[in-house]
């Protein structure tokens, strides 16, 4: 009997609840614009990214942001060796003096 009576007072609040509150104007729905369950796609919105994807983009930069100093530092490090080459490989930069070396 309890069950019962349960059910009748849920009916009679579910009854109250779609008749009264769209009166009311607490749940009025537009017919032109009626209730969507999820967010309407945007144009704009940018792309969903999950924490993982998150991180490893910022590895990523991280990564190609300390490659481009270290090939910075070697190609600084290296400078006098790659000229001591280009003067090897071309005979007519040997006449011109190395800065930094004494003479013989």
């Amino acid at each position: 009997m309890h069950v019962l009576s349960l059910l009748i007072a849920l009916t009679g609040l579910v009854l109250v609840a779609t008749e009264i509150l769209p009166r009311v104007g607490y749940a009025a729905v537009d017919p032109k614009h009626p209730p969507q369950f999820t967010c309407p796609e945007t144009q704009n919105a940018p792309p969903r990214t999950t924490a993982v994807e998150e991180r490893v983009q910022s590895a990523r930069s991280s990564l190609e942001a300390r490659w481009k100093l270290r090939t910075e530092e070697l190609a600084k490090q290296f400078r006098p060796q790659r000229d001591a080459l280009t003067r090897l490989e071309r005979p007519e930069l040997l006449s011109q003096p190395t800065p930094g070396l004494p003479r013989d």
